[in-house]
């Protein structure tokens, strides 16, 4: 199986940081501080599209479970979304971080 390393584009107009690829240990310190300067500092709402991730190792969910907590603590919110059955989806809900398969879907582990 080929990796490709995670990229991510930052959609303003959206609010959404959009992943795609593998998020390896190679990117993972680049994506945590994507993720800080997308909420600016954890003062914005922020939207994670994992739709395109093929690669989420234990230190990927652990990036973003951490931005959950930090945005939860300063009364914002990072929403992870993943599309049912994507790996994305299987990961986080083996993991029990609550996702949504699209942007106005609620939140779930399921």
């Amino acid at each position: 199986m080929d990796f490709t390393r995670a990229t991510w584009t930052w959609n303003r107009e959206s609010q959404t940081l959009i992943v795609t690829g593998s998020v390896d240990e190679i990117v993972i310190d680049d994506l945590r501080l994507a993720i800080y300067e997308a909420t600016s500092h954890y003062s914005r709402d922020l939207t994670i599209d994992l739709s395109g991730v093929d690669f989420l190792p234990s230190m990927g969910i652990g990036v973003l479970a951490s931005a959950m907590r930090q945005a939860a603590e300063n009364e914002t919110t990072v929403r992870l979304l993943a599309p049912s059955k994507s790996l994305a989806d299987k990961i986080l809900t083996l993991s029990g971080i609550p996702h949504a398969p699209e942007p106005d879907a609620p939140l779930s582990v399921t």
